[in-house]
């Protein structure tokens, strides 16, 4: 599957992808999705502008125009302030695809710990060490929509995308609206894709070193590699 990340930052997104997926998914096809052309160049992230910078309550028509026409019906999409922790489990990627290509009300697969952190039943074991889920639907923390990493259905990311301005409320909102549809989302325990959050309301915030995990499940603490918060350090300016 393809993988794509949302960005208004263009610069620092692509330098610090370009570290990272080379570091932790080298096999990976990435593209950003920004506006303005960056004047960092990769050999390996590749860059589509989405047209002008409107602001957020214009991106969600964009992003339905851009994946409209594209017509890829499995991809992976995230945001620009996620980079992984350590090597992506790239078999279960792999199995993530093929649910999605073998399922067609499968909207979503969460690749992150996210999915296990809400409402959830274990579906089946893929290994001694990999439980395959599926979230519960409700109206408190199902957040059948995420912008978090996941793999999509291309349906079920553009079934309500238009709904709604902005990523913000297509999430909230969204999830609440989508809670009787068909579509079923799913996710691991362990997932395929650890990662740290960077930004929070435009700050970086105090941990953002800390990998995104659920202790209660068994998804273990993990903290960036000194190189990694080195690297995060010199490009952010922290």
């Amino acid at each position: 599957m393809k993988i794509y990340a949302i960005t208004h930052r263009e610069d620092e997104t692509m330098e610090m992808y370009d570290y990272f997926f080379k570091k932790y998914w080298p096999t990976a096809d990435v593209t950003v999705l920004g506006y303005k052309e960056p004047i960092y160049k990769s050999d390996f992230i590749k860059f589509i502008s989405l047209g002008e910078d409107l602001g957020p309550n214009f991106l969600n028509k964009q992003l339905y125009d851009y994946f409209l026409e594209l017509n890829e019906y499995q991809f992976i999409l995230g945001s620009d302030d996620m980079p992984m922790l350590k090597r992506v489990n790239v078999e279960l990627i792999n199995y993530s695809e093929e649910l999605l290509k073998s399922n067609d009300t499968v909207g979503r697969i969460g690749l992150t710990a996210d999915n296990s952190t809400r409402s959830h039943v274990v579906v089946s074991s893929i290994s001694n060490s990999i439980n395959l889920i599926e979230n519960v639907n409700n109206e408190v923390d199902s957040y059948k929509l995420s912008g978090t990493w996941s793999a999509w259905n291309l349906e079920y990311f553009l079934l309500y995308l238009k709904d709604y301005d902005n990523l913000w409320d297509w999430e909230i909102r969204g999830s609440i609206k989508s809670k009787d549809d068909i579509f079923r989302i799913l996710g691991y325990i362990q997932p395929p894709f650890i990662h740290s959050h960077l930004i929070k309301r435009k700050k970086i915030i105090a941990n953002w070193y800390e990998g995104c995990v659920n202790e209660r499940v068994g998804i273990l603490p993990i903290e960036m590699l000194y190189e990694d918060k080195q690297k995060i350090k010199d490009i952010y300016n922290i």
